[in-house]
């Protein structure tokens, strides 16, 4: 097989791993997921999550629940609008 064509076959892989990783991020039963994960490793907070959809202008937060030192927050609904690529750069 020439060179040309496997660097093609190797491009076209990571193109479509990079679709396939796109569509699982953007998932918002995985980002539920996550959102838990990363609830439950906070030593000292407990709580719970209904579901997380985020975009990327956009994050929507259903049924959240936390608790902490005799503290609670309940919130049946939040959204958020801001360009999360600027929140990630620090912008």
């Amino acid at each position: 097989m020439k060179p040309v064509r496997v660097l093609a076959f190797v491009l076209g892989g990571l193109a479509v791993l990079l679709l396939v990783a796109g569509a699982v991020v953007f998932n918002s039963s995985f980002q539920t997921w996550a959102a838990r994960r990363a609830l439950a490793q906070q030593p000292g907070l407990r709580g719970s999550i209904g579901s997380v959809s985020a975009g990327l202008s956009r994050v929507e937060v259903e049924q959240l629940r936390l608790e902490t030192q005799g503290a609670v927050l309940t919130a049946p609904a939040i959204e958020v609008r801001l360009p999360l690529m600027s929140a990630a750069l620090g912008s």
